[in-house]
């Protein structure tokens, strides 16, 4: 079970999560986010504005109830990409 696999401080932060998907793009964006690159960076890879990249960043930081970057690396380090929650 995922839930016994993550950290307890990951635990806690995710425990709140819906178990809905996020969109491609969404997950496209956490990816790089995590990998470190900036948002002029990732929006000049993925062919989208800088804007849009802070908004999908956002959406995800929302639905994953993280407070920072560093929070949000921390819980896509124990999320697969299927148990990202989504708005739909």
């Amino acid at each position: 079970m995922l839930a016994n696999q993550l950290a307890s401080p990951a635990r806690a932060a995710c425990s709140g999560v819906e178990p809905r998907r996020s969109g491609p793009r969404e997950q496209q964006v956490l990816a790089v986010v995590v990998a470190g690159r900036l948002n002029k960076q990732i929006g000049a890879d993925l062919g989208i504005s800088e804007i849009t990249v802070k908004a999908h960043r956002g959406k995800v930081m929302r639905k994953l109830k993280a407070r920072s970057l560093a929070g949000l690396a921390k819980m896509a380090e124990h999320l697969p990409p299927a148990s990202m929650p989504d708005d739909r």
